[in-house]
């Protein structure tokens, strides 16, 4: 081979290596783009309420009111997600349909219910520049019931198995920034034909069906790290 071109592939080899070796920026980019990170989400909306408890001839519940909590999760890539919840709805237990006829009623009082789940975020694409990102949720957890009224027996508080269902979207605001905005199914174990507790005045509350099914929608700041 003539010393010219011995020459040039002397030159041209280290060139092609280091075209074909990505730079530290590129590297950068591609671990953000396939990489695990953290997502936090702060949140409020609206929890849809339904039928709790069967007292007399009426059925008690909390009617359509504010819910707010935070969820914390981690990606070990773009397309799934572990993610941790909570959140709260507070409101005045009230009848929904018809009327308890006790001959002695006692007020109803508030209801706090508490939820907290784990769940299995499902991402579409893995661009994270993407305008929008949809995603599907599945998971399961707990709902703790609470009142706050004087009982002659048993408790107001009770803890209970649930599993949820949901989806939404995020809106990219900026780079590690979004709109977070989702809609959840949750159904929750309670077991009727038990009294759960009597109120002052010895009348007797239990739950109303085997699953209370509440539905939320809700929206919040999500961070990306």
């Amino acid at each position: 081979m003539p010393r010219s071109a011995l020459l040039l592939l002397a030159i041209l080899l280290p060139c092609v290596a280091h075209a074909q070796t990505p730079t530290a920026m590129q590297k950068r980019a591609m671990q953000g783009e396939g990489g695990s990170h953290f997502e936090f989400t702060g949140f409020g909306g609206l929890a849809l309420g339904n039928e709790l408890y069967q007292a007399g001839g009426a059925e008690l519940g909390l009617h359509d009111g504010e819910t707010f909590g935070g969820r914390a999760a981690f990606f070990p890539n773009p397309k799934l997600g572990i993610e941790l919840s909570y959140a709260k709805t507070s409101g005045e237990l009230s009848e929904i349909e018809g009327a308890t006829g006790f001959p002695s009623p006692a007020p109803y009082g508030e209801l706090d219910v508490q939820q907290a789940d784990v769940a299995a975020l499902l991402s579409q694409g893995t661009d994270s520049k993407a305008k929008t990102k949809g995603y599907m949720i599945v998971g399961a957890g707990v709902t703790r019931f609470r009142g706050d009224v004087e009982t002659a027996s048993g408790t107001t508080e009770s803890t209970r198995f649930a599993w949820l269902a949901g989806m939404g979207t995020k809106l990219r605001m900026g780079g590690s920034t979004s709109l977070r905005v989702e809609g959840r199914y949750r159904s929750t174990n309670t077991d009727s034909g038990d009294v759960l507790y009597t109120d002052a005045n010895g009348n007797p509350y239990g739950y109303d069906a085997h699953w209370y099914r509440t539905w939320e929608i809700t929206a919040g700041l999500n961070l990306k790290l």
